[in-house]
């Protein structure tokens, strides 16, 4: 009997891998194909989207591994690897905020609200650190592609929840 329990526990975890690898690379290239620069370096773009879709629909684990792989792929074809790290943080709590309490009543909405924030403070810090003050305008940006790709994802998840049942 626990063989069969371990065969389940493997096919849902290689389930979880291709659906990171696919809506990961999903929300990349979609950063990629339609970014839109600031003029200071940086740019806006709707793959927090895809992350918190997928956080939404498959849970947290998927959520964090779809951000974390789409954001380090987009920095680094950027060239923006001094900020992996903290994409690394950003979009695994992101994509974990949008995931953990989705069944819950209240807290389907506040967590990934909550995880919008947590991706702006530490791109804050992040800023701090490698720019100084003259980067943190960039914030200001990183509020409205949070809160804006929160606000296209939760259509865009329950569209899809009714086409994937």
């Amino acid at each position: 009997m626990a063989r069969a329990e371990n065969k389940t526990q493997r096919r849902i975890s290689l389930r979880d891998c291709a659906l990171i690898a696919t809506l990961g690379a999903l929300a990349f290239v979609v950063g990629a194909v339609f970014p839109i620069p600031y003029p200071w370096g940086g740019y806006f773009n709707l793959s927090d989207a895809f992350t918190l879709t997928s956080g939404f629909l498959f849970g947290p684990l998927v959520g964090a591994g779809v951000g974390m792989l789409s954001g380090v792929l987009a920095d680094a074809a950027s060239g923006y690897f001094a900020f992996i790290p903290f994409t690394i943080l950003t979009k695994c709590l992101l994509g974990l905020g949008a995931g953990l309490f989705r069944e819950h009543r209240i807290m389907k909405y506040l967590s990934p609200i909550i995880g919008c924030g947590a991706e702006v403070l530490i791109y804050l810090l992040a800023y701090l650190l490698l720019y100084g003050p003259a980067g943190l305008v960039s914030s200001a940006f990183d509020l409205l592609q949070a809160y804006g790709c929160l606000l296209l994802a939760f259509p865009l998840s329950r569209l899809l929840k009714k086409a994937l049942r």
